[in-house]
Formats: C-alpha cells, sequence, structure tokens
C-alpha cells in the first residue's frame, strides 16, 4: 500500500551567490579589495556605491555585470536582497572563451577505452592552460532569497 507523505513548508533561506566577470588588467589599477594580497579572511570586498569619481568606468562596469548575475540568478529561482560587493583582481582564466563541456567527446575519450581497458588522460591535453595575465577576474557576490522546494517520490513497499 502507498503511503502519503506531507511535507511542511520549508520557507525561504537567505544564500550567498558568486559569479565571475573577466576584465583587461590595465583597467584594474588601484582597484583591489583584501582578497589578492590574502590579508586575512575577513574581507568585505569592494562597494562600488563608495568609489572615488576616477573610479567611475570601473563602478558602471561592475553594476552592468550585477546587472546581468541579478537576472541570471532571477531566472534560477533566487530573488536579489542586498548590495551586491565586488572581489578581485585575480589573474584570469578567461572562463568565457575556456570554459569546457564535461559531457564533451574529450571526456569519454579519456575514460577506460575498451581496445586497451585503459584510461587515457592525456586526450584532455588540450583542456589544459595557463592564467592569463593580460586579463583580470573580479568575483561578484550577493544575497539572495531561494524557496526551499522538495519532491518526494514514495514507491509501494511490497506488493
Amino acid at each position: 500500500m502507498t503511503g502519503i507523505i506531507v511535507a511542511p513548508d520549508l520557507g525561504t533561506e537567505l544564500v550567498d551567490r558568486s559569479g565571475v566577470f573577466t576584465v583587461d588588467a590595465a583597467d584594474t589599477r588601484l582597484i583591489e579589495c583584501n582578497c589578492p594580497r590574502k590579508l586575512g579572511n575577513g574581507c568585505g570586498g569592494i562597494d562600488l556605491n563608495k568609489l572615488p569619481q576616477e573610479h567611475r568606468a570601473f563602478e558602471l562596469r561592475c553594476k552592468e555585470m550585477g546587472n546581468r548575475f541579478i537576472r541570471q540568478q532571477k531566472a534560477r529561482g533566487y530573488e536579489w536582497v542586498s548590495d551586491l560587493v565586488v572581489h578581485g583582481p585575480f589573474q584570469s582564466y578567461d572562463f568565457a572563451n575556456t570554459m569546457q563541456d564535461a559531457d564533451s567527446g574529450q571526456w569519454r575519450n579519456m575514460r577506460r577505452s575498451k581496445e586497451d581497458g585503459m584510461e587515457h588522460p592525456e586526450a584532455l591535453l588540450p583542456m589544459v592552460f595557463e592564467r592569463f595575465m593580460h586579463l583580470a577576474d573580479y568575483v561578484v557576490v550577493g544575497k539572495f532569497l531561494f524557496k526551499d522546494t522538495m519532491t518526494d517520490l514514495e514507491a509501494p513497499v511490497g506488493n
């Protein structure tokens, strides 16, 4: 016999979400938080509303990327609740151009082949790259509300 279980309303949770955007490294002079210097874990990031006027172009770029980040999170079910802060700069991985799909053929070719029963990690060498010195990554972090949802599928026990 199948039983019905009613789950309580799980409510919403406050979560931190982060994203990365890339800029030209020459544009990052004098604009950094304490993270790249490793001055402790309590880095509060860069408050974009407190930047001096000479960094207005950087502020506008960060706000543009922050708004894009908020829209992307909204599509995933997250509701933005507080100001965004920016951490960085860090040496860039240029994720926009170097991200790879873990389900791609290269990953399948690396796994055990039927011919020799061995893994072939050398098939992944085209995915290996150095960090880019002429680019810098910033991490944008914000607080979002997320509505917890849970779906339980109950299978009948016995017959």
